[in-house]
């Protein structure tokens, strides 16, 4: 990867390899967030469901992998948001411009809308209805948001530490971020189906024509990490573990 300000010669000419867009993020954006819905949702249908654990780990792999493809192919482009909450929560801890925000936005959930409906044309025989998130058997809809808000204030946290933090060492912000996809995904997904996620949701909701529990996963996610960031912004991002030589003499 280019250092910022970097240029390429084409045709024998200087290009410049960073050029501030908002367009191009946002389409990078649009692009991710197709591979995320794609893989996810698919991986529910060829799963045949999210009732066993195989399924489960089927699924949390699908969604936590293509994260990981996303966040490191885009991540230099638009910063691989892939999801209205976390573009939220940097607005909201001042970590992402306001200005680019409803492109970016946009850009999410039409690449969802779109992710599903081509899992829809592949799996014509599949049922889009059943990977809509919702909660689970015999789980109340407060539970349902709980869980969404502590997996996006997870998620963000995770975010911030890895990927927007100037002090995260080496290339870890794709893996870790995979990683905890993944692993709310194994845990969740009885309780609340795991979202994380408001455009994963109405990338479902909408296609499937289930939009009944719609809003539990348009707030929740917003307000996991917005609580999440600004925890991260005004309280962790500028402390470390003390040493010894901190120690009072």
């Amino acid at each position: 990867m280019l250092d910022a300000g970097a240029t390429s010669v084409n045709d024998g000419e200087a290009v410049e390899r960073d050029t501030p867009s908002v367009l191009g993020a946002a389409i990078a954006e649009l692009i991710g967030t197709f591979m995320l819905l794609f893989f996810g949702v698919g991986a529910i249908l060829a799963a045949g469901g999210a009732d066993d654990a195989g399924q489960k780990l089927l699924i949390g792999l699908a969604f936590g992998l293509a994260i990981l493809v996303a966040a490191y192919t885009f991540g230099h482009v638009s910063g691989a948001h892939l999801n209205p909450a976390v573009t939220i929560g940097l607005v909201a801890s001042g970590r992402f411009p306001a200005f680019a925000a409803p492109a970016y936005i946009a850009a999410q959930v039409i690449g969802a809308l779109l992710g599903v409906l081509a899992v829809d044309v592949v799996f014509a025989d599949g049922d889009i209805a059943a990977t809509v998130t919702q909660p689970g058997e015999g789980v109340s809809a407060g539970a349902a948001f709980l869980v969404e808000v502590i997996l996006a204030f997870v998620l963000i946290l995770v975010v911030k530490g890895t990927a927007v933090d100037d002090r995260a060492e080496g290339p870890s912000a794709g893996l870790a971020i995979g990683l905890v996809i993944a692993a709310g995904h194994l845990a969740m997904i009885p309780v609340s189906g795991a979202s994380f996620n408001p455009a994963r949701s109405i990338g479902s909701a909408v296609v499937g024509g289930e939009l009944g529990d719609l809003l539990i996963y348009l707030i929740a996610p917003v307000v996991g990490a917005v609580l999440g960031a600004l925890l991260y912004e005004r309280v962790l991002s500028t402390v470390r573990a003390p040493d010894v030589d901190d120690e009072p003499r």
